[in-house]
């Protein structure tokens, strides 16, 4: 009895292999591609609509007992969405103003969710829950 042997590297299959292997990964780069894209407009989006137009006018945000973003937070918040957008990182689900001058970047996923929060002196707060329990904090003034 014959023992089969390998195919060899031009094998139809082999071939079928690379090619679809190629395919596969070539639809891979695109997909991240297009992920990095739609994290990058959804920042653009955070920055042009919510936060530049809050600097235009932060009294439209004024309500009973709310304390509209300073100019402070809305500088630093959108220096920091520039630079987290810049650096690839996930844009944020939400993006509200605190109440108390400042503003507040919310994202979660399953678990585990994340805020920044930009004070209205500037100063920023990172705070990550599992679970609704806060397992690390870290503040910058």
């Amino acid at each position: 009895m014959a023992i089969p042997s390998a195919p060899d590297a031009t094998s139809p299959l082999d071939i079928q292999y690379r090619v679809t292997a190629g395919a596969a990964e070539k639809e891979s780069l695109w997909a991240m591609e297009r992920e990095v894209e739609e994290n990058r407009r959804a920042w653009n989006n955070i920055i042009d609509r919510k936060l530049i137009e809050w600097g235009r006018d932060p009294t439209r945000l004024e309500d009973e007992d709310v304390v509209p973003p300073s100019f402070e937070a809305i500088k630093v918040a959108s220096d920091s969405a520039m630079a987290l957008r810049d650096k690839s990182k996930e844009a944020p689900k939400r993006v509200v103003p605190n109440g108390d001058g400042g503003i507040v970047f919310e994202r979660w996923e399953g678990s585990v969710s994340e805020t920044i929060e930009v004070f209205e002196d500037g100063s920023i707060e990172y705070c990550r829950y599992h679970d609704t329990r806060l397992t690390h904090r870290q503040r910058r003034l």
